[in-house]
This record gives structure tokens, sequence and C-alpha cells, in this order.
């Protein structure tokens, strides 16, 4: 018998049994099934499940987004972020600070996961896997907030901002910028000549 098939007969069982709800469910392919947390949960178990919720959620290609998130980039390999971005954060320090008892409420913790998610869409370019990777998790988010009737507010958190056009670029900047607009227009050949 293949796996398939075995796993097959074992759903069709399963479906013949009385349904009973599933404590831990199993999750799909877009993003974990919800939890139902009671008004009077601790505040630390709620951080947590929604912490959870961000971190196994998976894309359609099996991607977990959050996982780019957990540290933030590399003093060495990119100094450049930390001139650009005034407060980083990343998500082993949200961690940390639930852990910690750092934050009083939801809130708190949701406006940290809205600056990690800023901070992205600020150094990284609109359209790049990451840009779009943090606009997709913010709304996973705000469905969690949703789901636990959690209030909150979408227009700080949807602001994107973008370094003041006064501010001198590095020269690192500069040529990172004139590599960028000369790939753009660039057109994509290929010049393969062939000798007979």
């Amino acid at each position: 018998m293949h796996d398939d098939e075995s796993l097959s007969s074992v759903k069709n069982q399963s479906q013949i049994a009385t349904p009973r709800p599933r404590v831990n469910p199993l999750p799909n392919t877009s993003s974990p099934s919800p939890l139902i947390l009671k008004p009077n949960t601790p505040l630390k178990k709620k951080l947590h499940y929604i912490s959870k919720q961000l971190m196994e959620f998976t894309c359609s290609d099996g991607r977990q987004p959050m996982l780019l998130f957990m540290e933030k980039p590399s003093k060495k390999l990119y100094p450049e972020y930390y001139n650009v971005i005034d407060k980083p954060i990343d998500m082993l320090m949200i961690e940390a600070n639930i852990k910690n008892d750092r934050y009083a409420s939801i809130e708190e913790m949701v406006a940290d996961f809205r600056l990690m998610f800023s901070n992205c869409r600020q150094f990284n370019e609109e359209g790049s896997m990451i840009y779009e990777d943090a606009t997709l998790l913010e709304r996973v988010l705000n469905e969690k907030l949703k789901e636990l009737n959690v209030s909150y507010d979408k227009k700080p958190a949807l602001k994107t901002f973008k370094p003041a056009k006064s501010r001198q670029m590095s020269p690192f900047e500069q040529k990172l910028r004139t590599f960028c607009q000369a790939k753009r227009s660039t057109p994509i050949t290929t010049s393969l000549s062939r000798t007979p």
C-alpha cells in the first residue's frame, strides 16, 4: 500500500467517525488555523499566540516570510541600514520582550511589529520580495488582531517612511542607486555569436 493510499484511508475513516474539534489544528498552506482565546486569557499567552501565528504563516509557495525578519541585517555587511533606520528591531527582540514581560499591552507589541515592517519597507526597494513580505505579514497581523477582537489603528502601521530627500547619500548609497538605475534601464540581451 502506498503512503498516499494509507493516508486517504485514514482520512476516509476520520470522516466516518463522529467529528471532534481539534485542539491543535493542522496548519494549512497559507496560515495557521485560528485559536479562540478567551477574553480573560493572560496577556503573555495572547502575545505568544500572535507571534506564533506570524512565525508559522506560510505562503502558497511554501516560504515562511517571517524567517527573513528573525535578525537585523549585519552591521558589517549592511552598515548603511543603520544610517537609514533610526530604531532597528527584529523578531528575536520582540520574542525576548514577550519572554521578559516588557509589553504592558498587545498594542505595544503590535507597535514593534509595525516598526519592524516599516523599517523593512523604508530600507528595501518597493516591489522587492522582502518589501512585499513586510506588507503581507502586516496584513496577516491585522487579520489575527481582528480574530482576537483587538482594536488597532491601521493608519500609522501602513505608513511607509521614506528617507528625507534633503539627506545626503553616502558614497555607497550613491553607487548602489546608480547601479540599480543602470540595471533597470539596460535591456536584457543575449549576444551569442556562432562561428560557422
